[in-house]
């Protein structure tokens, strides 16, 4: 469990440093990585390929994909690069890179079965292959139409199991789900990701209304570690005026096929991305309100140092979707979108390099 006592607020930050038991925090150099920009979603998408070259990404309000730009140098110097399709990536060590769309799974004739879009790569993403991809075994879908703005799709990550499958996570509500709430789940391939199989549900909530979760379980994000456990980060909720329900995380130990129960790590959070640095302290980011960052010394069992790198002004539709990765040893690099104050429409891509040390 979480520690959530444990904050820091942007006026620390601002201090530029600060020291967590053995855990010592610089905050450093923030920089415009993309600059300002109409979207309807102020998020940042940030990818590490494995040639360490890294890809920043921005949603533009009408796009085929993501504005995107690279860096071979480790996030200080950056120049423009093509489109980046979506923000569900995963690139084997060969170098062939997929991406999965966050289409709505698409029904088809037959029973279990559900269809999305994937992109495939043989350069690192300067072109790209399109290709329609199965979930098999899946359990019947309640139709999207039938609520409003609860969308069933692969959702943000995709990690390699020990047997080298895939396992991605999705999110969707079930047609047994009484209540209208998300599902998280996930889907396994062994065929680099020509097709997927329906492995089990991380979380689900059946609980009336939004005292608890107002958005069920929904946005996993994957985590694998060095002993071949899986996290999950989940969002629970998180609306534009503010209001916030808690980030929470499950684990596996048997590859997926069950989970623990799912637990709060913070007090809120949308769009969990995690990292597991070189000198083993695992990170999170999740926002709304606010940018924030959490650490965990003991992979995820325990949680310190919440703090709040950056708090502005709401986005018009959606945002405080940031992403974090570890440019060099000790050291991350967290973005993260923020809105203009005299048009909420309009945003600009920010990261911010942040090292962290174990004393």
């Amino acid at each position: 469990m979480a520690d959530m006592t444990e904050e820091r607020s942007h006026e620390d930050i601002c201090r530029g440093y600060f020291q967590l038991g053995e855990l010592e925090i610089q905050v450093g150099e923030t920089q415009t990585i993309i600059p300002q920009q109409r979207t309807h979603c102020a998020c940042a998408y940030l990818f590490k390929l494995v040639d360490g070259e890294l890809v920043l990404a921005a949603f533009p309000e009408e796009s085929g994909g993501f504005t995107s730009r690279r860096s071979r140098d480790g996030g200080h110097t950056w120049r423009d690069a093509p489109v980046w399709p979506t923000w569900c990536a995963y690139q084997f060590p060969d170098g062939e890179l997929i991406q999965v769309h966050s289409h709505f799974l698409t029904d088809t004739d037959q029973e279990g079965v559900y269809e999305t879009v994937l992109d495939r790569s043989m350069d690192n993403g300067y072109s790209y292959q399109r290709e329609t991809v199965q979930l098999i075994g899946v359990p019947t879908l309640a139709p999207e139409i039938n609520k409003p703005g609860r969308p069933r799709y692969v959702d943000h990550s995709i990690v390699a199991l020990r047997d080298g499958s895939l396992l991605a996570g999705a999110l969707a509500k079930f047609a047994s789900d009484r209540q209208p709430k998300e599902r998280s789940f996930v889907v396994r391939s062994t065929d680099r990701g020509r097709t997927w199989h329906y492995v089990s549900t991380v979380a689900f909530d059946l609980t009336p209304g939004d005292a608890r979760r107002l958005d069920g379980f929904g946005e996993p994000s994957l985590q694998t570690l060095p002993n071949g456990e899986i996290l999950c980060f989940m969002r629970s909720g998180g609306t534009s005026d503010g209001k916030h329900w808690p980030l929470y995380m499950s684990r596996s130990n048997d590859d997926g096929k069950t989970w623990s129960h799912a637990d709060p790590i913070a007090d809120r959070g949308v769009f969990p991305t995690s990292c597991l640095m070189s000198n083993g302290v695992l990170v999170v980011s999740y926002g709304r309100p606010g940018d924030w960052l959490a650490f965990s010394l003991d992979m995820g069992h325990t949680w310190i140092g919440h703090f709040c790198l950056r708090q502005g002004p709401q986005h018009t539709d959606c945002s405080y979707y940031d992403a974090v990765a570890e440019v060099a040893p000790d050291t991350l690099l967290v973005a993260y979108g923020c809105t203009d104050h005299n048009d909420s429409w309009q945003a600009e891509l920010l990261g911010t390099f942040i090292t962290v040390k174990r004393s």
